[in-house]
Protein backbone atom coordinates (compact mmCIF):
# COMPACT_ATOMS: atom_id res chain seq x y z
CA UNK A 1 0.00 0.00 0.00
CA UNK A 2 2.11 2.38 1.20
CA UNK A 3 4.75 1.82 -2.07
CA UNK A 4 1.84 2.53 -4.21
CA UNK A 5 1.50 5.85 -2.61
CA UNK A 6 5.07 6.37 -3.11
CA UNK A 7 4.89 5.73 -6.79
CA UNK A 8 1.36 7.45 -7.14
CA UNK A 9 3.02 11.16 -5.49
CA UNK A 10 6.03 10.14 -7.38
CA UNK A 11 4.30 9.81 -11.05
CA UNK A 12 2.43 13.29 -10.59
CA UNK A 13 5.82 14.69 -9.36
CA UNK A 14 4.86 15.67 -6.02
CA UNK A 15 7.48 13.66 -4.43
CA UNK A 16 10.98 13.20 -5.90
CA UNK A 17 12.95 10.60 -3.32
CA UNK A 18 11.91 8.29 -1.28
CA UNK A 19 13.96 10.55 1.34
CA UNK A 20 11.46 13.36 0.60
CA UNK A 21 8.70 11.07 0.96
CA UNK A 22 9.86 9.68 4.46
CA UNK A 23 10.52 13.16 5.87
CA UNK A 24 7.84 15.36 3.99
CA UNK A 25 4.70 12.64 3.61
CA UNK A 26 5.12 10.55 6.40
CA UNK A 27 6.24 12.76 8.81
CA UNK A 28 9.00 10.12 9.87
CA UNK A 29 12.90 10.06 9.55
CA UNK A 30 14.58 9.82 5.82
CA UNK A 31 15.48 5.80 6.42
CA UNK A 32 11.46 5.06 7.33
CA UNK A 33 9.93 4.41 3.69
CA UNK A 34 13.48 2.70 2.68
CA UNK A 35 13.17 0.25 6.09
CA UNK A 36 9.67 -0.67 5.35
CA UNK A 37 10.62 -1.62 1.73
CA UNK A 38 13.68 -3.48 2.63
CA UNK A 39 11.89 -5.33 5.71
CA UNK A 40 8.67 -5.35 3.61
CA UNK A 41 6.50 -4.42 6.72
CA UNK A 42 3.42 -1.70 6.59
CA UNK A 43 3.66 1.71 7.51
CA UNK A 44 1.85 2.35 11.09
CA UNK A 45 -1.76 3.25 11.71
CA UNK A 46 -0.60 6.33 12.70
CA UNK A 47 1.87 7.01 9.31
CA UNK A 48 -1.37 6.66 7.53
CA UNK A 49 -3.32 8.91 9.11
CA UNK A 50 -0.85 12.11 8.87
CA UNK A 51 -0.30 11.17 5.37
CA UNK A 52 -3.92 11.08 4.45
CA UNK A 53 -4.14 14.62 6.42
CA UNK A 54 -1.26 15.95 4.45
CA UNK A 55 -2.84 14.78 1.07
CA UNK A 56 -5.94 16.61 2.07
CA UNK A 57 -3.86 19.65 2.90
CA UNK A 58 -1.94 19.26 -0.79
CA UNK A 59 -5.67 18.90 -2.40
CA UNK A 60 -6.76 22.54 -0.52
CA UNK A 61 -3.53 23.91 -1.64
CA UNK A 62 -4.52 23.05 -5.08
CA UNK A 63 -7.17 24.55 -5.14
CA UNK A 64 -5.92 27.73 -6.79
CA UNK A 65 -5.58 25.67 -9.95
CA UNK A 66 -3.62 29.31 -11.78
CA UNK A 67 -1.13 28.71 -9.01
CA UNK A 68 -0.40 24.83 -9.49
CA UNK A 69 -0.28 25.14 -13.13
CA UNK A 70 2.62 28.14 -12.79
CA UNK A 71 4.29 26.11 -10.40
CA UNK A 72 4.29 22.68 -12.02
CA UNK A 73 3.47 23.43 -15.35
CA UNK A 74 0.46 21.59 -15.51
CA UNK A 75 -3.18 21.61 -16.29
CA UNK A 76 -4.02 18.28 -14.96
CA UNK A 77 -6.07 18.36 -11.91
CA UNK A 78 -4.54 15.85 -9.81
CA UNK A 79 -6.44 16.25 -6.69
CA UNK A 80 -8.94 13.57 -7.70
CA UNK A 81 -6.13 11.46 -7.97
CA UNK A 82 -5.67 12.52 -3.96
CA UNK A 83 -8.73 12.03 -3.49
CA UNK A 84 -8.83 8.65 -3.95
CA UNK A 85 -5.83 7.80 -2.65
CA UNK A 86 -7.23 9.12 0.70
CA UNK A 87 -9.91 7.25 0.39
CA UNK A 88 -7.90 4.27 -0.29
CA UNK A 89 -5.80 4.78 3.07
CA UNK A 90 -9.30 4.98 5.16
CA UNK A 91 -10.21 1.82 3.57
CA UNK A 92 -6.70 0.40 4.72
CA UNK A 93 -6.91 1.51 8.04
CA UNK A 94 -10.17 0.51 8.44
CA UNK A 95 -8.84 -3.29 7.36
CA UNK A 96 -6.44 -3.40 9.79
CA UNK A 97 -8.29 -2.08 13.08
Amino acid sequence: MIEDIYTQLNRINLVKTQYEFSEKWLGKSKSYFSVLRSTQRDAAITVYLRLSKRLASQIRSMADHNTYTFLHGTTFDHSAVLRSTIQKIELHIAARL
